[in-house]
This record gives structure tokens, C-alpha cells and sequence, in this order.
């Protein structure tokens, strides 16, 4: 089975495998337009979007053949092509999506949660046992007695796990550097 790279790239001979055409098929559709990058490599999911919007395929005998674009319908908006490059894109992104799902590199929603909500959980009970670490040295240090200042430092603990317990939680898009940290 041909594995692509981590960009989801591969050689024309590979990609002629994963099609189920020859190489020399691969090579006339490069020629003809399909993306290819500097280092011979083909992206697979680009590969498909540019053979979905430039090459007919004949069912009754599996053949390809190179197709020109159709005209856009008569009424279509004038950015017709720029609509359509942006379908292409979208179906090139949900193959590379889908393929990740099949290669395991991607994760659900729900799985996401579940480590939010462990991280979330395992960081709320550190702190509750970092007060009933330090009670004990800040009462020695401040010559306080230590069932007060265990009850002082664990209403503000608690108090200040509240107020961070309403904060919402924000995913961050790749625009915005700070993540919310200031600055």
C-alpha cells in the first residue's frame, strides 16, 4: 500500500497506483495541468480535485480522458471561476481530512473533551493539595496556628478555582498569536 508523506504527497508512479491508471496516464494529466510540485512529488487530495474538475471518466470501459472545463451556466455570478476554485479547494480539504481519519492522525470532538476535561480536573486537584502541602510551612513561618491558616488558604483556593472554573475556554484560530495570554 503507498503511503504518502506527511503533506500527503507522492511520485507520479505511486499515484498511478492509488488511481488504478499508468504512469504514462499520470504524466499526460500533469501535462495537461495537474498540480506537481518542484520536487516531482503530486499531492494526492490535489490530484483528485484537479482529475474531479478536468478528466471524464468512462464507467463502461474505466477509461479517462481529459475534459474540458465546463462553461459556466449562463446565468452564473461573474465570479464563476473564483466560486469555483474555492468548491475544488473544499473537496481537495475533505479528502485530505478524510484521509487523515484513515490514517489515524486526526482526533473527534469528543476525545477532545474528555482530555480537556482529565487536564481540567487533574490541575483542580494539584492545587487543592498544594494547600494542604504549604499550610503546614506558612503557619511554621508565620508562627500562625496551622488550622487557621489551612482554613484561610483553602477558601481563597477554592475561591480562586471558581473564578477560573468561569473563564471560557476558547479555541484559538492560527490569526491570533497571544492565545489570550496578553500582550
Amino acid at each position: 500500500m503507498v503511503k504518502p508523506t506527511d503533506d500527503g504527497a507522492v511520485r507520479p508512479v505511486e499515484l498511478a497506483e492509488i488511481l488504478g491508471v499508468t504512469k504514462g496516464r499520470v504524466s499526460q494529466m500533469t501535462k495537461a495541468g495537474m498540480p506537481k510540485r518542484p520536487d516531482g512529488r503530486i499531492n494526492v487530495a490535489e490530484a483528485r480535485a484537479w482529475i474531479d474538475a478536468n478528466v471524464e471518466r468512462r464507467a463502461s470501459r474505466g477509461l479517462f480522458s481529459l475534459a474540458e472545463p465546463s462553461p459556466p451556466p449562463a446565468d452564473a455570478p461573474e465570479d464563476y471561476a473564483a466560486l469555483r476554485a474555492k468548491h475544488e479547494a473544499l473537496k481537495a480539504d475533505m479528502t485530505a481530512l478524510r484521509l487523515a481519519r484513515e490514517a489515524g492522525t486526526t482526533v473527534t470532538k469528543d476525545e477532545v473533551q474528555a482530555a480537556i476535561y482529565a487536564r481540567a480536573r487533574l490541575e483542580r486537584e494539584a492545587h487543592e493539595n498544594f494547600v494542604v502541602r504549604v499550610a503546614p510551612l506558612l503557619a511554621a513561618d508565620l508562627g500562625a496556628p496551622e488550622g487557621a491558616v489551612l482554613a484561610a488558604l483553602d477558601r481563597h483556593m477554592r475561591q480562586h478555582l471558581e473564578d477560573l472554573s468561569r473563564l471560557p475556554l476558547e479555541i484559538f484560530d492560527d490569526e491570533q498569536h497571544d492565545h489570550g495570554l496578553g500582550g
